[in-house]
């Protein structure tokens, strides 16, 4: 069999369906607490992530970081995601290609062009953060449901690991790429990639062509 004809053979084998087989690659996470976190939090996501991906990957604890103050807008009493990006870099200290970082906060994060976000992704610094504030039903005065809480930190842990990953945007409301600007935009959206989006991430790991165990998911 020629290498032209295997290559189109697995790409159609990535293809075939939602069930389809996860890739084991060399992708590895940094899951990183920025400030207080509840540990729980932390657990569900290292728990629960591999699951939800069509890829499996080495998920590391970090230790607990310090919200640097260089990023805190004491006017706004919100934290410049870009900034906060780029300070957890320089600790994390992520030099291999394939090694990246998942900052967890309770900390209230905005952009330059927004009023706030749930999340952030920097590719060039390999950070991706979840901001956990505004995912509580209670910021904007609303009853506490843990359950729905827990779904949306690992939605948008997805989503923010797609984004450093290259995936854009979906357009797709179920797919968990499509970008949110409301809360209720999260809870429509499912925890996993449509098909076009899971293929752009295993696109990835054709090249260079290798050898890898697969495993499957539900």
């Amino acid at each position: 069999m020629s290498k032209t004809i295997l290559i189109l053979s697995l790409l159609f084998f990535f293809t075939l369906s939602d069930r389809a087989s996860a890739r084991t690659v060399n992708e590895m996470i940094y899951l990183v607490p920025a400030g207080k976190v509840s540990k729980p939090l932390i657990d569900m996501v290292r728990t629960k992530l591999p699951d939800a991906l069509p890829i499996t990957i080495k998920i590391i604890p970090n230790k607990e970081l310090s919200l640097p103050e260089s990023a805190y807008d004491a006017q706004r009493k919100q934290y410049n995601a870009e900034i906060l990006a780029g300070k957890i870099a320089e600790q994390v200290e992520l030099y291999v290609q394939d090694e990246w970082a998942l900052v967890i906060t309770e900390a209230d994060i905005f952009a330059p062009d927004k009023d706030f976000i749930f999340g952030y992704a920097d590719p060039k610094k390999k950070v991706c953060i979840v901001a956990l504030a505004r995912l509580r039903n209670e910021f904007l005065g609303g009853k506490p449901d843990d359950r729905a809480f827990r779904e949306r930190i690992l939605k948008m842990t997805i989503y923010e690991l797609g984004r450093i990953w290259g995936i854009d945007d979906c357009s797709k409301i179920s797919c968990v790429m499509h970008g949110p600007a409301i809360l209720s935009d999260i809870d429509k959206k499912k925890n996993r990639f449509c098909i076009e989006c899971r293929d752009k991430l295993l696109y990835r790991y054709t090249k260079p062509l290798i050898n890898v165990p697969l495993k499957k998911i539900a």
